[in-house]
């Protein structure tokens, strides 16, 4: 099941944050709240592993607040010294939790699989543009979690080729950063893979976003996507 797999990788994230937070030399009471906080996310995930789809769905979200509350607190500037050892993990595991709690509410609200097309009059440069235009893309309504070092950014594939996909948003990353991506296919498939972002744009805000290419995708990945859009049976 997606969200039992996800736990199980969330969990074991979370269990490496507890170990560095624990072995931090002359820990502070601030060090060892985190760890506290980190060790009860573990807990939560290894129940949530053992819970049916209904269940699940909600300690995952339950999981993935607890989460974003834990980042948060180790971006205030006392706790610099702990976001330098741990900020990155946590961001990891958020950047799993959000599409796996996604795609479960999905299933059990049956929303519509399909989001509307985009008109993407974009500031790509040539070159990406005749490449956009060449590729193959497939709507997908699929919650991506992205992660670039201890930050973590949530969005929405609007569509999908093999070279990359294009996000839906309002707070576009900047032209040039590389977040990992982390979204599952409409089959199941757990896709995790580096992209840059090429172009973006701000406005109108209701068709606004990014255009994130992917970079080095595995050949598992690689051919689960053209499955997907069609490109090889």
């Amino acid at each position: 099941m997606i969200g039992v797999e996800s736990a199980r990788q969330a969990r074991a994230v979370f269990a490496t944050v507890v170990a560095t937070l624990d072995a931090e030399k002359g820990a502070t009471e601030l060090g060892r709240s985190l760890a506290r906080e980190a060790s009860e996310l573990v807990a939560l995930l290894y129940r949530a592993e053992l819970d049916d789809a209904p269940a699940l769905a909600e300690r995952l979200a339950d999981a993935r607040a607890h989460a974003k509350k834990l980042l948060e607190a180790l971006h205030r500037p006392e706790a610099a010294a702990q976001l330098a050892e741990v900020g990155a993990k946590i961001a990891t595991a958020l950047s799993i939790l959000h599409p796996a709690q996604a795609e479960l509410e999905k299933a059990r609200t049956e929303r519509p699989s399909r989001l509307p097309s985009s008109d993407r009059a974009a500031s790509e440069d040539a070159s990406d543009r005749d490449e956009r235009r060449r590729a193959i893309r497939v709507q997908i309504d699929a919650e991506i979690g992205m992660q670039r070092g201890a930050r973590f950014y949530a969005g929405r594939g609007g569509d999908v080729s093999t070279g990359g996909v294009f996000v839906p948003t309002p707070n576009a990353l900047p032209i040039g950063t590389e977040p990992t991506m982390r979204l599952f296919l409409p089959d199941g498939h757990s896709l995790v893979v580096r992209g840059v972002v090429r172009w973006r744009r701000a406005a109108p805000a209701s068709s606004a976003g990014m255009g994130v290419r992917f970079v080095d995708p595995s050949e598992r990945d690689a051919r689960a996507i053209a499955r997907f859009v069609g490109t090889i049976e």
